[in-house]
């Protein structure tokens, strides 16, 4: 792990892809980094960019995307919120499984790796990811001791 001064301009780059392919998706962020971030920048942008275009497909259609990126308690926490429909219990609790895929969504084919993955790049830097998911929204949190 490096610091990384630039975290907010790859979570940045990665928004600019999504935004490139899919124009009308709407993203709100909130960074708050109070200091450096120690992270392998490539594979947090690889984990962002699985959580972010999750979001984007799963999510309400016409709904704002939020992401959150803050510096606290010593800690590098990273959050994307989509409203949507809930995930089921008996999904989000394979939801880090590799191969597994939770409900179908049309047009959109995967292997089930890409939350599998993320959940990897967060462990091999001593990080938890989590998901979260209510009728009104689900959220995924990567927190990153710093």
């Amino acid at each position: 792990n490096t610091e990384c001064d630039e975290v907010v301009d790859v979570l940045k780059t990665v928004i600019a892809e999504i935004l490139a392919t899919s124009p009308d998706v709407k993203i709100e962020t909130d960074f708050q980094l109070s200091h450096l971030v120690k992270c392998d920048c490539n594979r947090v942008a690889q984990l962002f960019s699985n959580l972010l275009t999750n979001a984007v497909t799963y999510g309400r259609t016409g709904a704002v995307v939020r992401v959150n990126a803050i510096t606290q308690n010593n800690n590098f926490i990273l959050s994307v919120i989509n409203e949507g429909k809930k995930i089921p219990d008996d999904v989000r609790s394979r939801l880090f499984q590799p191969f597994s895929r939770g409900v179908h969504k049309a047009g959109h084919n995967g292997l089930g790796l890409g939350l599998y993955i993320a959940a990897e790049i967060a462990k091999a830097h001593h990080g938890t990811l989590t998901a979260d998911s209510t009728d009104e929204f689900t959220v995924f949190t990567l927190t990153i001791p710093q």
